[in-house]
């Protein structure tokens, strides 16, 4: 895991230190809703979703920390929209 990465979300009192990056063959899931992919588009494995999403955001990687934090900070964004629209789809009872 990348120090940068595992320091800007610290920041936000994530940790990720223990975290690793998975393939979607490593999921367990074998039917998904939804699937977000992130700078990949065409590149991306095909993984059968209802609904997949493509987010356009740059590899921070060898970047500095800000540019991670303006990565992180999209990236929520994002998150919170997703959110909200699926809450809005299927509601919780």
């Amino acid at each position: 895991m990348d120090e940068i990465a595992i320091r800007v979300m610290q920041e936000k009192g994530i940790d990720i230190s223990g975290q690793s990056s998975k393939g979607f063959l490593d999921l367990p899931v074998k039917e998904l809703d939804i699937v977000v992919t992130m700078g990949c588009k065409d590149i991306c494995p095909f993984v059968s979703s209802k609904e997949h999403i493509e987010w356009d955001i740059p590899d921070p990687k060898g970047k500095s920390i800000e540019f991670f934090r303006g990565v992180r900070d999209k990236i929520e964004e994002k998150v919170k929209k997703v959110i909200g629209t699926v809450e809005n789809r299927w509601p919780v009872p």
